[in-house]
């Protein structure tokens, strides 16, 4: 599948994203979103990213969406690749993220991501997608990479992390 795809490692430091997220720090102003910073002490610790960060140079953060907010369907204009982690609870009728399949005259076609409790997914951003969010806020942490889509695809980087990382973490 081309929107999304797992990664095949849980993650150790949930717990820690979401109390950094809950200190007194700013939220601030991203991309129609709010967002705050993690730092990469944090993310580094978890197995995962301390063996992405000795291939690609990366940002993250914790991003916010409000109650009865939808991120209507967008392809993001930067970013090739994302990777992403539902930290609030996964339930039908908390939030919802979409891509677009098909669009007809009327109709949208969509697959929907069902986020896994502790589970990375690396995030097709140049497929139409987008966000319904309910009754609270949801929040999530988002892997941005410094490389924009034309250096750093969906595609590039599924390949690297099946071939060098998830390969060699089962050995």
């Amino acid at each position: 599948m081309n929107h999304f795809m797992s990664i095949a490692t849980k993650s150790t430091i949930r717990d820690k994203i979401i109390e950094h997220s809950r200190n007194d720090e700013p939220w601030f102003p991203y991309y129609n979103f709010i967002a705050k910073p993690i730092p990469h002490e944090i993310l580094e610790e978890d197995p995962f990213f301390k063996w992405l960060s000795t291939r690609y140079k990366y940002i993250g953060g914790v991003i916010k969406v409000e109650p009865h907010t939808t991120y209507d369907w967008h392809v993001d204009t930067r970013r090739g690749v994302g990777i992403n982690m539902l930290l609030s609870p996964q339930h039908p009728m908390l939030s919802k993220c979409l891509f677009k399949v098909h669009r007809d005259e009327a109709t949208t076609k969509f697959v929907q991501l069902i986020y896994e409790p502790d589970v990375y997914y690396a995030f097709n951003t140049q497929i139409e997608h987008m966000v319904i969010n309910f009754k609270k806020p949801r929040y999530m942490l988002s892997i941005e990479f410094f490389k924009d889509k034309d250096e750093l695809t969906y595609a590039q980087l599924c390949q690297d992390i099946r071939n060098n990382y998830e390969k060699h973490s089962k050995e």
